[in-house]
């Protein structure tokens, strides 16, 4: 009988898993489960473990730092990752790491789980894995490229000749496939890929996956003599797919088109240009197409160039921090004026795809600013001369800051009281982290920080202490509880720690504190 481990901080997850399947008649028993990296190394160093299922993102220790430290093993059980649909850069590391195969939590289900099994068992077994032949294998072979299980090499149809990588995204997938969300694998990606296998170019020619349920790729082949650039064959391909899933899922869907490859050394270069064309969408709009080497549009590389110029005014937007954003927008109007007409576009262009880039990190949209989509190349282009320009940037900007502490103000003062009440009801957890409350209120945990501390007036790690120590100096004055009780009690394993910071925010030790309180 093997040994499955599950690790997850969500409880659900965890008793979803145990009881999805079968696992007895599967050949396997669940060994344990544990909340986090750290207490699945406990169960490790005691069980051999033969099967991982594992969360990415968690407190005390993730996912990854979980499998870098099974890597360090003798003997290393297989792993496969639990993710969120949105979770794919994580799940590119775990595959870096080792992983075997990752699942998608909404999509947890008896047959996926059947399915996997079969597949994880003769490796597990050390039987030899089939080598990839034919158009199944091809596409196999591609998604294990693209989620970094693999490196580029040539195989079957892949990279024979010259090759172009196009990367479709739904646009604003949460708010677009609510009505997907029973199962996102029977209602929308298997629809999605059928419908692009109906294509005929794309079932003779190409290879078409789908990376996660809002994410597709398709591997066009570019025989021998064709242009070095991206053809209009192409853009025309794309168009007809975009069309064909726009009028049978009404779901709106933006392309990023690469360069064209010329060997699988090239491949890595293609797949970052279709994340930087995607990305592009946002000086477009909904449903886009952008594509490498597109006449009258920005590089990606040369934005990038500029970024650490827009630092501090994308701080200053993003902490709302007005009196900063006055004097960053001072500097940057001044430089707007010295450049040739063309070149201060091309930096209002910069400005704008950085703001959207920020506001998506926020979990946000730049298409929330206005009540209609905004071309920003027709629109930056048709402002006659530099002052104009100026003029626009600065009520641009100003327009932005007004969204950013209006809105998320707004938004925050709710988010901010429901991350409150959960430290107070949770402080005597010590897994209690800033990501596990970044979490639970659905914000990035990098945003989440910044505008705790600006709403709070104290950063995170201060406020749980202060709520930890109040809490302490209570049971101290109120109750006989031993010291290692009282640790406990207020969220920290070790005594010793908790005596530190209670001397660090109190003055005194705890014993101190409590004699004095008795001689009162």
């Amino acid at each position: 009988m093997k040994k499955l481990l599950i690790v997850d901080d969500d409880a659900l997850i965890r008793a979803t898993l145990h009881t999805i399947v079968d696992w007895n008649e599967l050949g396997y028993e669940v060994a344990g489960d544990a909340q986090n990296g750290e207490q699945a190394l406990q169960i490790l160093k005691k069980e051999q473990i033969d099967l991982v299922f594992t969360d990415m993102k968690m407190p005390v220790m993730d996912g990854i730092g979980l499998m870098q430290q099974i890597n360090q093993m003798e003997k290393k059980p297989q792993i496969v990752a639990l993710s969120g649909y949105d979770d794919f850069s994580l799940v590119r590391s775990a595959f870096k790491l080792g992983a075997f195969d990752y699942v998608l939590k909404e999509d947890i289900c008896e047959k996926g789980i059947t399915e996997l099994i079969k597949k994880i068992d003769p490796v597990i077994k050390k039987e030899e894995v089939p080598l990839y032949s034919g158009k199944k294998e091809e596409e196999a072979f591609l998604k294990d490229i693209l989620l970094g299980r693999v490196i580029p090499v040539k195989k079957g149809r892949l990279f024979e000749e010259n090759y172009v990588l196009a990367a479709f995204e739904i646009d604003e997938f949460k708010e677009n496939t609510v009505r997907f969300q029973s199962s996102f694998e029977e209602y929308l990606v298997k629809p999605m890929v059928n419908i692009a296998q109906q294509i005929p170019r794309i079932a003779n020619k190409c290879v078409f996956i789908s990376l996660s349920p809002g994410l597709y790729f398709l591997y066009i082949p570019m025989p021998e003599g064709t242009s070095p650039i991206v053809s209009e064959t192409i853009v025309s391909l794309c168009k007809q797919l975009k069309s064909v899933w726009n009028n049978y899922m009404n779901l709106p869907v933006s392309v990023g088109i690469s360069r064209v490859g010329r060997s699988s050394e090239d491949f890595c270069h293609c797949l970052l240009d279709t994340e930087n064309q995607l990305k592009l969408r946002y000086l477009v709009g909904k449903g886009s197409i952008n594509f490498y080497g597109q006449k009258g549009r920005i590089l990606p590389e040369k934005a990038y160039e500029r970024q650490k110029f827009y630092e501090d005014i994308i701080q200053a937007l993003q902490d709302g921090d007005l009196v900063k954003l006055e004097e960053q927008k001072r500097i940057l109007l001044r430089q707007l004026t010295d450049m040739a007409e063309e070149d201060a576009r091309k930096e209002c262009l910069y400005l704008v795809w950085f703001i959207a880039l920020m506001m998506r990190e926020n979990e946000d949209s730049i298409w929330s600013l206005f009540l209609g989509e905004v071309n920003y190349y027709e629109k930056i282009g048709r402002i006659a001369d530099g002052g104009s320009l100026a003029i626009w940037t600065n009520n641009y900007i100003s327009y932005v800051a007004d969204y950013i502490v209006n809105t998320y103000d707004r938004n925050q003062m709710d988010l901010f009281q429901k991350a409150r009440r959960f430290i107070m009801d949770n402080y005597a957890n010590p897994e209690l982290t800033l990501g596990s409350t970044a979490a639970y209120v659905g914000l990035n945990e990098k945003y989440f920080s910044s505008c705790f501390t600006k709403e709070i007036g104290n950063t995170f790690s201060n406020f749980l202490t202060e709520i930890r120590m109040e809490n302490a100096r209570e049971l101290l004055r109120t109750t006989d509880m031993k010291m290692y009780e009282i640790s406990e009690r207020v969220g920290y394993n070790s005594v010793e720690h908790f005596n530190r910071m209670f001397k660090k925010v109190c003055g005194v030790s705890p014993s101190v504190y409590k004699r004095q309180i008795l001689q009162i």
